[in-house]
């Protein structure tokens, strides 16, 4: 309910009024029927709740072998959910993830306003649970906002008194109709990650919560006599929207910016905060990917979206009721002290802008890593996503809703009659997606062997290993792993690269791992260490060579090094499957027995 009467002689009537009014604020949830069952009804009163820690998302690890698998680090929260409630949840935060791989970052946002229906969220957002959770998430701050307004309330009384005392001041008096116009707005803050090998971990984020002065709410309401504007000028409002603002910055935001970060109101905000941190490092990092190339700010959203495109609206038309019923057009009247008269006020529209996160993202060197590890990871789970993009290979990738356009030429342009038209198509195909392999690898064939360092040759040989069955569909040239088009390559990408690149002497377990026997396993783990631990393969090279030569101190340098290869190492380099004692019994399950 609003109430504009500006005639002291009403007085009476307006106190038995302001009571009916503020029992419409304080009704039981349960009472009312509900347009959008996850939120709280229009008019309801919403207070500030305990620091709360939901299911979420503390990291990555990607895998260069496979750009489309991942492992999500996710803690359970202060719920400790398991089985299927666990899997839920999990399942929302890498979608989460996902979309926000997908969508640019000038589309992540959301924005309700009575007076911006066409500036609520973009098009393809509003049809992502990302998107819908956004929205009602800026419906539950837009609520707590006005509620931490109610002058009955320790904060609330606090608020009108400085309020009161900034007119009083200013003007002399507090009879001046209150109508502030205001926008809240939630932003990224910061978000420090800490990287380790392939792993790269969420140490630190904060979101921020501004204010800014609505002028177009501001602009759409004078003269209004609804909200007690008919007799105010444009300048009076703006001077006294400007003093209720800062009001509002030294009172209330410190207590939404608390309860955005710790309360449980605002969990499913942080949940989406820390997935967009990662899509953001992911996308920043990784820019030549071929997941970042085929998916990153492409809006490609099938797969990740949402059955129930109507609830985007049906969180606006709750949102429009709730504007109309009094928690966002909130009237409060009181008696100025000086003139007696009575004093009509009113409240509030805001948004989530999760714009310019990537500039927040800074990478933190982490002095004790072991420590940040079994903090941050003490109650975690992995999950394994395989991002099942492809089928079927060596046949071109068939689903092009994950992954956008094929990048590549049509098979049949490629002749795989000879083992030279063979490895001439994947070198073309290799100089048009990564230019990187190609120049290099051009460069070390005109050099002389003693001017390509060793860091420059192991670099091209990393950028070489990571290449996949997976490159070679999207590309174009799966043909070259059919064993009866181009029988050659004995259908195996190893002996396509090895060949291709015969002059690197390329290692074959670091291009793909082999573990059926002992020996395969051992130099899987040796072809992770030279390509992840260049520096300890060195030194490992050196002694092996002259062990004679390798001093005590020297020796016991390599085998500290060694000893701090920990179990994450391996699951982060791929070499988990190694440890399954049941498949592979002759390390024991034991990481310290391969080593």
């Amino acid at each position: 309910m609003n109430f504009a009467l500006n005639k002291p002689s009403f007085k009476k009537s307006i106190v038995s009024l302001i009571v009916a009014a503020f029992t419409v604020f304080i009704m039981d949830v349960s009472s009312q029927a509900q347009s959008v069952p996850s939120l709280p009804s229009p008019g309801t009163m919403l207070t500030p709740s305990a620091s709360y820690s939901p299911v979420i998302i503390k990291g990555i690890t990607i895998f260069p072998d496979n750009p489309f698998q991942f492992d999500f680090i996710i803690d359970d929260g202060d719920d400790h959910l398991q089985n299927g409630a666990f899997e839920k949840e999990a399942i929302k935060l890498v979608k989460y993830f996902m979309v926000s791989l997908t969508m640019p970052e000038d589309e992540m946002w959301v924005n309700l306003s009575p007076y911006e229906g066409d500036r609520m969220i973009p098009e393809k957002l509003g049809y992502t649970e990302i998107g819908q959770n956004l929205l009602e998430q800026d419906y539950l701050l837009k609520q707590l906002t006005a509620s931490m307004m109610y002058p009955e309330t320790e904060l609330g009384s606090q608020f009108w008194q400085t309020v009161y005392k900034k007119i009083e001041d200013k003007y002399g008096t507090t009879d001046i109709p209150m109508n502030t116009f205001n926008k809240v707005w939630i932003i990224p803050d910061k978000a420090d990650v800490y990287v380790e090998e392939n792993t790269v971990y969420v140490v630190n984020s904060h979101l921020k919560v501004l204010l800014e002065e609505d002028y177009l709410s501001l602009e759409s309401n004078i003269g209004n006599t609804k909200h007690g504007m008919s007799d105010s000028s444009k300048d009076e409002l703006k001077k006294v929207s400007e003093v209720s603002s800062e009001a509002i910055k030294d009172v209330l935001i410190p207590e939404v910016e608390k309860e955005v970060n710790t309360g449980k109101t605002f969990a499913n905000l942080r949940q989406i905060y820390n997935s967009l941190i990662l899509a953001a490092w992911y996308k920043k990092n990784l820019k030549d990917s071929l997941l970042s190339q085929a998916y990153s700010d492409k809006q490609k959203i099938k797969g990740v979206n949402t059955e129930n495109n109507d609830l985007t609206q049906q969180i606006y038309n709750q949102y429009l009721k709730a504007f109309e019923k009094g928690v966002y057009d909130y009237i409060r009247e009181d008696i100025d002290n000086v003139s007696q008269e009575v004093i009509p006020r009113k409240y509030f529209s805001g948004g989530i802008d999760n714009e310019g996160i990537t500039d927040k993202v800074d990478e933190v060197t982490i002095k004790d890593p072991l420590k940040i590890k079994t903090s941050e990871l003490l109650d975690t789970k992995t999950v394994r996503v395989i991002l099942k993009a492809f089928p079927q290979l060596p046949e071109p990738p068939s689903d092009n809703a994950m992954l956008g356009e094929q990048y590549s030429r049509n098979q049949s342009e490629f002749d795989w009659k000879s083992e030279k038209t063979g490895i001439k198509n994947i070198l073309e195909t290799i100089k048009l997606h990564n230019r990187y392999i190609y120049s290099e690898y051009q460069e070390y064939l005109r050099s002389d062997i003693n001017n390509f360092s060793e860091e420059r040759l192991l670099s091209l040989k990393n950028e070489i290993y990571s290449i996949t069955t997976m490159h070679f569909g999207i590309w174009g040239i799966g043909t070259a792993l059919d064993s009866r088009s181009a029988p050659y390559f004995h259908g195996n990408i190893i002996t396509a690269l090895t060949k291709t690149f015969a002059e690197l002497d390329l290692n074959p377990y670091a291009i793909k791992y082999q573990f059926i026997t002992e020996e395969d396993g051992i130099k899987s783990v040796k072809a992770a260490l030279e390509r992840f631990k260049p520096e300890i393969w060195k030194k490992y090279l050196a002694y092996k060579s002259a062990p004679e030569d390798f001093g005590k101190e020297a020796l016991q340098r390599l085998k500290d090094q060694i000893y701090d290869i920990q179990k994450a190492n391996f699951d982060i380099w791929g070499l988990s499957a190694v440890l399954k004692a049941s498949e592979y019994p002759y390390f024991n399950g034991s990481y310290i027995s391969a080593l």
